[in-house]
């Protein structure tokens, strides 16, 4: 079995890949590698500093535990434990051998907590704009925009930004946006209309049709490359521009207090409260002794169980998790910090 052949079922039953839309899992699995061990192949050692998550999903493993209670388990293919990334901690705290032959599944950790992070803020940001009147008609456009690979570059505390850089640019049929050969310098969204794409190795005829919440023209915001192709429109409708310019100023990471793991229980015993805002089958799993639960995606939702009057420190399994979560509270008036 090739990683390309792993269901999106499959996938999905893994913590925390539940909530990834299908397009995403299509790319976590390009920065992914299915790796077979045979009996008695050490998968990792305590120290190894290597970041990857890894799922069992054949066969199974020795877990040996090296910490002040040295004990070893074994996990099994369908276990509970498999389907929760296998000797997490980073560096690694256990030694982890193939009970009989099998097959894990790595992933890129940094790229997994990229893809989790703006798939949960992106769908806090839609939550939003279902009831917001001011986006009655824009549900579809803005979701197909959020899915777009461009910008997973973008850190997931500035997606709410996103939506203000476009601007509003009425065409009509016949208009050309874009033309092969051409120095680029923004990019689009197709709000309403269609467009027919043209190369000149085909002649006249239309190599694709574009329709709406297609982005094109992305290419121009992160290389210096030229057009590869003519788009114009082959209808009235508007278009949503991103200039270079803007979308550089997306890339820059809004500033947050941070506070270290030395003073957190300083900050504590003072009042604050820490928010872990990984998933619920990550916080049942092991969580820090008195936090309180609130996964990324679910905060615009359930903020209003939160007190204003407390001081929040978020925490998740990567700081830029904890990051976008303090962001979406703070937008909402509570008082955020992360722990580092």
């Amino acid at each position: 079995m090739q990683v390309e052949q792993i269901s999106h079922a499959i996938l999905r039953s893994l913590v925390p890949l539940s909530h990834l839309s299908d397009e995403q899992l299509d790319l976590l699995m390009e920065h992914a590698q299915l790796t077979s061990l045979y009996q008695g192949q050490v998968l990792v050692s305590v120290g190894d500093a290597n970041q990857h998550h890894l799922y069992l999903l054949n066969g199974k493993l020795n877990v040996m535990d090296k910490g002040f209670n040295a004990s070893m388990r074994i996990v099994d293919a369908g276990d509970d434990e498999s389907f929760v990334p296998i000797a997490a901690d980073h560096p690694r705290q256990d030694k982890v051998v193939a009970h009989t032959d099998c097959q894990v599944l790595k992933i890129d950790s940094a790229f997994l907590e990229r893809i989790f992070c703006w798939g949960s803020v992106s769908r806090a940001l839609l939550a939003e704009v279902a009831v917001d009147e001011k986006y009655q008609n824009d549900y579809l456009w803005i979701k197909k925009l959020l899915e777009s690979r461009l910008f997973y570059k973008v850190p997931p505390t500035n997606i709410y930004s996103i939506l203000n850089r476009f601007k509003s640019m009425p065409v009509k049929s016949g208009d050309t946006i874009i033309t092969q050969g051409e120095e680029g310098s923004c990019c689009y969204l197709i709000r309403s209309g269609n467009a027919d794409v043209f190369v000149k190795e085909a002649g006249d005829k239309a190599v694709a049709n574009l329709s709406t919440g297609t982005v094109f023209g992305e290419d121009a915001l992160v290389t210096q490359n030229e057009r590869n192709a003519t788009v114009v429109m082959s209808s009235d409708g508007e278009l949503m521009k991103l200039e270079k310019v803007d979308f550089y100023q997306l890339l820059k990471q809004p500033e947050v207090t941070l506070v270290t793991a030395g003073n957190v229980n300083a900050f504590v015993q003072t009042g604050s409260v820490l928010l872990d805002v990984r998933t619920q089958s990550e916080f049942d799993r092991h969580h820090i002794p008195g936090a309180l639960n609130m996964p990324l995606h679910l905060c615009y939702l359930k903020s209003a169980i939160l007190d204003k009057s407390v001081q929040y420190i978020c925490y998740a399994a990567t700081e830029d998790r904890a990051r976008a979560a303090a962001f979406l509270l703070a937008e909402q008036g509570f008082r955020m910090h992360v722990l580092q």
